[in-house]
């Protein structure tokens, strides 16, 4: 199935990348194209750093949904624990981290910088994959605001309709 989609993207469901100017994904492959970034032609895909959102933290409570109340995150990012989009086409093999071998050994892989995208990690920041990684200090990052209104009424949505006796009445 790999073959019908233009980008796929390999994360863990405890994973988003989150693009820090555009709204969507899409939008923000086709700006970093536009500015000689990245090229669908010359690249197998993009490369993102993690941050965590430890999930111990003190929730904002203003927010619906879990994912929207953890905003404190490491600030500093973790080079190993990159997730990617790529162009399934384009990819012999992956790694969890990486493209392990490219369909054409002449295209690479964009590490796209944290001002443009992360990936938003909702776990404690551990060290055992990462010596490297620093834990503190940790900064409010609240980015995914942005999504809030469509998260919630889409959640709210499906809620409605897959299970009408748990959704709370407005």
């Amino acid at each position: 199935n790999m073959s019908q989609f233009r980008y796929l993207s390999f994360v863990d469901l405890d994973e988003f990348i989150i693009p820090t100017i555009n709204f969507t994904l899409l939008d923000m492959i086709q700006e970093l194209e536009s500015s000689g970034i990245y090229s669908d032609s010359l690249n197998t895909g993009l490369s993102f750093k993690s941050t965590f959102f430890a999930p111990n933290q003190i929730l904002d409570t203003e927010q619906y949904l879990t994912y929207l109340q953890l905003l404190v995150r490491t600030d500093s990012f973790s080079s190993k624990r990159t997730k990617l989009i790529v162009q399934p086409l384009k990819v012999e093999e992956m790694g969890v981290h990486h493209v392990s071998r490219h369909v054409e050994k002449s295209t690479s892989v964009v590490n796209v910088a944290t001002d443009i995208a992360k990936i938003h990690h909702y776990r404690t920041c551990a060290k055992n994959f990462d010596s490297d990684a620093r834990c503190v200090p940790e900064v409010r990052d609240d980015t995914i605001l942005k999504y809030a209104d469509k998260l919630v009424a889409n959640y709210k949505n499906i809620i409605k309709k897959s299970l009408p006796l748990f959704m709370p009445k407005d």
